[in-house]
């Protein structure tokens, strides 16, 4: 039976727990021995971090060797017959294959098939584009990277291949950039008024997303949840509303946010959640705590109120529809496995408030402003105070619900990055409301506040781990 693998903060625990089990007598010396038996050693743990390492740097070598060899035919390319250059396309793609399957089945080495898979990939792709070259066929040039990354989806998915699922999510960004930024405008052949967004690429992202979960990978899992923000995001480009997408980052954010706490406490697989649904929040919410990004920002953009106000009333229909599904259909933290899904929406509503009020907080300023987009005097959009008001308070709020979730959950970095933006915003309106009034030695009795405030909740911190260690 292998070895259960355990981290350098699970094995501190681990120690911790037996030696408070041995002292109260709870298990033996044998039995303890038995339960570390059952966990790599610190060795293992070490060999496990070298081995992860070196495929990945053994990754991208085979990166550069692929891109090496192609620029070699690349060189040659013109001079050579067609049957020459399809011999070469294909034997190169099936010699590779071939050899990452033995390195993983007879030869017994994952790390190094690993590498060859990812070469094989990368050999795929080429040759999809050199025997197109050989026939002369010619298309819509991003559909390629979406055959590309479909071609190598089932090898990444049966053979459980993390490198290649890097490469996906590459491909699929690329693929959705150049649809979305080059042929917008190529509309669709059912109807001539929906644009280029890329549409298959949930289809597409899914069996990354479900792979990820299945070998409980926060990394792989926060890659393909990375991949969707990015679609999601270029929405407003697709459909010609980029003044919108500071908006829109921060409606994703707490939707992330609210898919993070649907997980169970402490949950690894809800890190990449939350991870990506503070950084989409928080950094949206900078620039919005402006009075003058109000005031300027939507001026100089094209506007069509009625156009713009049914799209974002729709936006705001479907984000509840998800906000429903998520309530009712996922286990949220804490249900009852009985419990009624009406009472689970509410229950999920009461939990979750800080998240859905940051929700509500980025579409009312988006119906704010496509509603005010008549009645501009210069550059000033009237009431701009009142979103500006909105953003600072849910800015305090998402810090104070961090901190919230860090002591709910004992993970230090959550509890300091709440610390952080709340010094973040404190400092910021300093410097955008009081600098001419205080200067130089305001904002040095600022930096010298937040400082002082930091050391203090550094040792509050320290002594709260301690005392819940000696529970």
């Amino acid at each position: 039976m292998p070895l259960r693998p355990l981290d350098d903060r699970q094995r501190e625990w681990l120690t911790a727990e037996l030696t408070f089990w041995r002292e109260r007598q709870l298990v033996d010396d044998a039995t303890a021995e038995r339960i570390l038996a059952a966990y790599e050693s610190t060795g293992d743990t070490s060999q496990r971090k070298r081995s992860i390492a070196q495929v990945a740097l053994m990754g991208v070598a085979a990166t550069f060797v692929g891109l090496a060899m192609l620029l070699i035919v690349a060189y040659n390319w013109a001079e050579l017959p067609d049957s020459v250059k399809l011999v070469a396309v294909f034997s190169s793609v099936l010699g590779t294959n071939a050899l990452a399957f033995y390195l993983r089945f007879v030869a017994g080495r994952r790390g190094l098939s690993e590498v060859m898979f990812l070469l094989a990939a990368l050999f795929y792709g080429a040759g999809i584009v050199l025997v197109a070259d050989v026939f002369h066929l010619s298309g819509h040039p991003p559909d390629a990277i979406w055959w590309w990354a479909l071609g190598v989806i089932p090898i990444a998915l049966v053979l459980d291949s993390p490198l290649v699922h890097v490469l996906i999510v590459a491909l699929l960004a690329t693929w959705t950039g150049v649809e979305i930024f080059g042929f917008r405008h190529r509309h669709w052949w059912f109807w001539s008024g929906w644009p280029n967004n890329a549409l298959t690429l949930p289809l597409l992202a899914l069996p990354g997303i479900a792979w990820a979960y299945r070998r409980g990978s926060t990394l792989g899992l926060g890659l393909y949840l990375a991949l969707s923000a990015w679609w999601l995001v270029l929405q407003t480009v697709a459909w010609d509303h980029e003044r919108y997408t500071v908006l829109l980052v921060g409606i994703i954010g707490p939707m992330f946010l609210i898919l993070a706490e649907n997980h169970r406490v402490g949950s690894r697989l809800a890190i990449p959640y939350r991870f990506w649904g503070v950084l989409l929040t928080g950094g949206s919410l900078i620039p919005l705590s402006y009075l003058e990004f109000h005031r300027t920002w939507w001026y100089w953009w094209r506007r069509d109120v009625e156009h713009e106000t049914f799209a974002i009333a729709a936006a705001a229909a479907v984000w509840v529809a998800l906000l429903a599904a998520c309530g009712t259909l996922l286990k949220p933290l804490g249900d009852q496995p009985d419990e009624k899904p009406f009472a689970r929406l509410i229950a999920v509503a009461r939990r979750q408030w800080v998240p859905l009020a940051l929700s509500a907080v980025m579409i009312f300023c988006a119906l704010f402003v496509a509603t005010n987009s008549v009645g501009y005097t210069g550059d000033i959009m009237p009431g701009a105070w009142i979103p500006t008001l909105l953003c600072n308070v849910a800015m305090i709020a998402l810090a104070i619900w961090l901190m919230h979730v860090g002591l709910r959950e004992e993970r230090g970095r959550t509890f300091a990055v709440g610390v952080c933006y709340i010094m973040l915003w404190s400092m910021l309106r300093y410097f955008d409301l009081f600098s001419d009034f205080g200067g130089v030695l305001g904002a040095a009795a600022l930096f010298m506040l937040c400082g002082v405030i930091l050391f203090g909740l550094a040792l509050w911190w320290g002594r709260r781990k301690g005392a819940v260690n000696h529970v």
